[in-house]
């Protein structure tokens, strides 16, 4: 363990939550169709742009004094990459339950992320 980047754990713990729920999802029933891969690898490949997207802009962010502020800016990034994902799940996604769940979670992470960003805007 001597050589972990502790800097690095929170990034990492924010990451393993913003993925978990679509690890866990259901996998879509495989088709036998050849023009209904096109998408499917469509949407991996923009969500993979998106997972390093939401890596980097947490890499890049600077903690600053103010826990208060550090922590709503991370938990926005972290809300924000929600709302990405679950639009890649609704335009590619096949299977109608995990749809229903992105909906969901656009539905709820919009508020939040307005909520967050009036706590900033208080200060």
């Amino acid at each position: 363990m001597k050589n972990f980047n502790w800097s690095r754990k929170p990034f990492a713990i924010l990451l393993m939550v913003c993925t978990l729920p679509f690890l866990m999802a259901p996998s879509a029933p495989v088709s036998r169709n050849p023009s209904a891969h096109t998408l499917p690898s469509q949407g991996i490949s923009k969500l993979k742009a998106e997972k390093k997207k939401t890596i980097d802009d947490l890499e890049a962010m600077s903690l600053s004094d103010n826990i208060d502020s550090d922590f709503v800016n991370l938990v926005i990034r972290y809300h924000q990459a929600v709302l990405e994902v679950s639009k890649l799940e609704l335009e590619f996604g096949q299977n109608e339950d995990v749809k229903k769940a992105a909906q969901g979670e656009l539905n709820e992470e919009e508020t939040k992320v307005t909520l967050l960003k009036e706590f900033l805007n208080k200060r």
